[in-house]
């Protein structure tokens, strides 16, 4: 009886052996299953989470399957097996588009912010699913999560404002928080602040301001370039059209126009599609014009008059040029698709003059 006790004992023992081993070698031809991943759209990476993503910008993240020890972009034949899906899990009123597509010949998460001005970020989380195909089960998974919105300005550059220093508003980090603005006009005194980039100086009070976007451009307006074909032309453009509590002093330089110009300057602002001429002053030792307001907005400048009024875009015409002058969104979401897509993030166009720091 023992010895067939022993026996049995020793038969189960190597069989459990065996399909312990069977098992093992199975999981080394697969390595694993199948897992998906994002790769950076240039130096924009998704993976911390701490990305911020610039409203009416468009990125590509190339979609990555790592199977059997290998990693690739995921081909054609990875979704012969595979389909993907990509669910929004927070922060889709910041978003235009977010979808799986094939871009340049490869397979991409596309994200884009929804065009717009807004003063606060968005925290937006999407998921990206792996499912097989024939059963719909998920397989893997990644997260897309990152900020929508405009960088901060630093705080290092108005630190010395109380010695009359200027600010600069680079357009890499356009806004400037009711924080910063209580902090400015701590500094001041109460008095006029003033901030600058290339071609503008602006000076204004900011007792009691919330925050602001100041993002700035000199790109031009195709419709009214087009229109006026005979005129000469430069443009200061702030697209999120902050408005200030005070009366502000608006000083561009133009230094670099003066010899086209010979002279004669006429100032408009371009709003609903119309332009209307402002009243501003020019001081020829120092090449500047300047004109009083509390609205920061799209402003033309010309040799040649044109009628007060004159209306270069019908409102009802779409044209994404005919608004600017619009108060910041003071929520994450930009609701301004229709006007930005001229203006929301297009390249930056520097003028060749800056203003001197005092």
């Amino acid at each position: 009886m023992k010895r067939l006790l022993a026996f049995l004992f020793a038969m189960t023992t190597a069989a459990t052996v065996s399909v312990t081993a069977f098992a093992d070698t199975d999981g080394a031809d697969d390595n694993s299953a199948p897992v998906i991943s994002l790769a950076a759209d240039g130096e924009t990476d998704i993976a911390s989470g701490s990305a911020l993503l610039t409203p009416g910008k468009e990125y590509n993240f190339p979609v990555i399957l790592t199977a059997k020890g290998e990693s690739a972009a995921i081909s054609e034949d990875d979704l012969d097996s595979y389909r993907v899906k990509v669910d929004n899990v927070s922060g889709r009123s910041a978003m235009e588009t977010a979808k799986f597509q094939k871009a340049d010949g490869k397979y991409v998460l596309t994200l884009k912010v929804k065009a717009g001005w807004p003063t606060e970020q968005t925290k937006v989380e999407y998921r990206v699913l792996l499912q097989d195909k024939s059963s719909y089960k998920e397989v893997s998974r990644a997260s897309a999560k990152f900020l929508a919105g405009y960088a901060v300005l630093p705080d290092s550059a108005f630190a010395e404002v109380a010695d009359g220093e200027y600010v600069e508003v680079d357009p890499s980090a356009p806004v400037i928080t009711e924080e910063q603005f209580e902090k400015m006009d701590e500094l001041s005194g109460g008095k006029a602040v003033t901030f600058f980039h290339d071609s503008w100086k602006y000076s204004v009070r900011v007792t009691g301001l919330e925050g602001r976007n100041l993002l700035s451009n000199e790109n031009a307006i195709k419709e009214i370039v087009s229109k006026f074909e005979n005129n000469e032309f430069k443009f200061v453009s702030f697209p999120g059209g902050p408005v200030f509590d005070f009366t502000g002093a608006l000083e561009i330089d133009v230094a670099d126009i003066s010899d086209d110009f010979d002279g004669k300057y006429f100032v408009y602002r371009y709003l609903g599609g119309k332009l209307s001429l402002m009243n501003s002053t020019y001081d020829e030792d120092e090449d500047v014009l300047t004109l009083k307001t509390n609205t920061l907005g799209r402003f033309v400048i010309t040799n040649q008059e044109i009628k007060d009024g004159t209306v270069v875009v019908e409102m009802n015409s779409g044209s994404s040029g005919s608004e600017g002058d619009k108060t910041n969104p003071d929520t994450g979401s930009a609701d301004l698709a229709g006007l930005a897509v001229a203006l929301g993030a297009e390249a930056l166009v520097g003028a060749a003059v800056s203003f001197r720091r005092k």
